[in-house]
């Protein structure tokens, strides 16, 4: 392997958007075309197992393969073949920001059937501690198609059991929550299943937690469930716990209470959710990746992939999702430069690291990032501003004045857009920033302030503020003064909008932000 930066052997990239009509196979096909036009690398979007039916790949269910439905790993590798015959690499967009809630998902169903004892409880960024006493403990699940004591009535929540996985569940459309199997005992007595399988779940339901008892009950479970008798009480269950019946419904609330989840109307998302998503996309659930254990799990198939040859560099998708992203950043360098080591000869050289930042005029790439750039937000700005004519801006101003639906300045509309997602989307969000809030200040001995203030002020700042995000909770990076000036700036934008007697909250809450 020859001593070339990753970066000067990124020549000229061609992004391929697999799914949808497009296969691993496919690309390797048209690899020659793409190699007389001089492209140097493909750059793939995610290629992991993703949600059945999934069009873009950015909901992935599972790091651990590429996806069976583009072609598999043996897919991957002739394709790699074609494109190292050809003097080409692979770019591989990877997403460790989040993954999809759906049943697919193996991780998430388990924190599901188990809550805070689940191995994976503190994989996904769940607030376990929310102020709300029917979620303390448990995940908010909204996915209901309308409020809870409707969708019982409706009997569009059936209770069914898995007979290959030995585990039951609450069907709701085209979602599945899994029960806890510390509430089977008490499910099975009601239909006189054997005495050992009751025990075995009793046992279970005083561990609490999932283990080798817990693995036997379900697979004893799983067998009996099989038989004639145990088909049977199967379907005797789901009548039991039917909803149209009141009887039944009463049933069903007794089980639906016993889980560590709580189901609700997806407008509930808005205000209630209890874990952070993708922006406001209930159908993805951030992920820990800036935990040790979270980051191998991620990233391990991913470095095998690399140290094989399969893949010769990354593009990180949303990286400012990420905790740390300079932490992340540099934790994603050291493992692939020392996988570098073990690559095949004929591999190519180093590992291209590229993020998806989107940078304001006013921001630079922060200097702790030990990457190649950014995917080009940016450069694409500038190539689009080439077809803008300067010139045209007042006639364009002027149209819009006597045809648009609102004439103010766009950046007073711009403010009253964010206040309403503060108050609607991220509403939820929103109150837990303005509780992590009054704790620090409480640990920091300032003075108890009225949740409402702490709002006000709070909401003014972000309202205010011009830049994606700070990078203060990073310790990685040493140098702050971006992060502090832009806060500021902030800050001093917001002060005019804000009551004389806000001013000392601001005072006070501008050192703790």
């Amino acid at each position: 392997m020859n001593n070339t930066t990753p970066a000067a052997l990124v020549r000229a990239t061609l992004r391929l958007q697999f799914r949808a009509g497009m296969t691993i196979d496919d690309a390797t096909a048209l690899v020659p075309q793409f190699a007389r036009l001089g492209i140097s690398h493909l750059y793939a979007s995610p290629l992991f197992a993703a949600r059945p039916g999934s069009t873009h790949g950015y909901d992935t269910v599972a790091y651990d393969q590429i996806d069976p439905a583009l072609g598999g790993e043996a897919a991957l590798v002739r394709l790699t073949d074609r494109l190292h015959a050809h003097g080409m690499g692979l770019i591989l967009d990877i997403v460790p920001n989040h993954m999809a809630v759906d049943a697919h998902n193996a991780w998430w169903m388990d924190v599901l059937a188990w809550g805070q004892a689940s191995a994976h409880a503190t994989w996904f960024d769940i607030n376990w501690h929310d102020p709300a006493p029917d979620l303390r403990g448990r995940v908010l699940l909204p996915f209901l198609d309308r409020p809870l004591p409707e969708a019982m009535m409706a009997g569009s929540l059936v209770l069914r059991h898995d007979g290959d996985g030995g585990l039951f569940h609450i069907q709701h459309h085209e979602h599945s929550f899994p029960l806890s199997p510390a509430s089977y005992a008490a499910l099975l007595a009601q239909v006189e299943a054997p005495g050992a399988l009751l025990a075995a779940f009793t046992t279970v339901a005083l561990r609490g937690g999932p283990g080798a008892e817990a693995d036997s009950a379900l697979a004893a479970l799983r067998h009996w469930a099989a038989t004639q008798r145990g088909q049977a009480a199967m379907m005797r269950l789901a009548s039991l716990h039917d909803g149209c019946d009141p009887a039944g419904r009463t049933r069903l609330e007794r089980l639906l209470a016993a889980q560590p989840w709580r189901l609700a109307c997806w407008r509930e998302a808005a205000t209630r959710i209890n874990w952070r998503r993708f922006f406001d996309i209930t159908g993805l659930v951030g992920v820990c990746v800036e935990r040790a254990e979270v980051f191998e799990a991620v990233h391990g198939y991913l470095f095998s992939l690399y140290q094989r040859g399969l893949v010769d560099g990354v593009r990180v998708d949303h990286i400012d999702g990420l905790a740390a992203p300079a932490a992340y950043c540099q934790r994603l360098r050291a493992r692939l430069d020392a996988l570098g080591r073990l690559r095949p000869e004929s591999a190519l050289p180093g590992a291209a690291i590229y993020v998806e930042k989107i940078l304001a005029t006013h921001e630079s790439l922060p200097a702790a990032w030990p990457v190649e750039g950014t995917t080009g937000y940016d450069f694409m700005d500038q190539v689009s501003a080439v077809l803008h004519d300067a010139r045209a801006a007042p006639v364009l101003d002027r149209l819009w004045a006597a045809c648009g639906p609102d004439a103010r300045a766009c950046g007073l509309i711009a403010r009253e857009a964010r206040v309403q997602l503060l108050a609607g989307g991220f509403a939820a969000e929103f109150g837990q920033l303005t509780r992590l809030l009054a704790t620090a200040l409480k640990a920091r001995g300032a003075d108890c302030m009225p949740a409402a203030d702490l709002r006000a002020v709070l909401e003014a700042v972000l309202v205010s503020f011009t830049f994606y995000r700070t990078y203060f909770g990073d310790e990685v990076m040493q140098d702050h003064a971006e992060d502090g000036a832009a806060l500021h700036a902030a800050s001093t934008a917001a002060r005019p909008r804000l009551e004389a007697r806000l001013q000392p909250v601001l005072d006070t809450t501008g050192y703790h932000l």
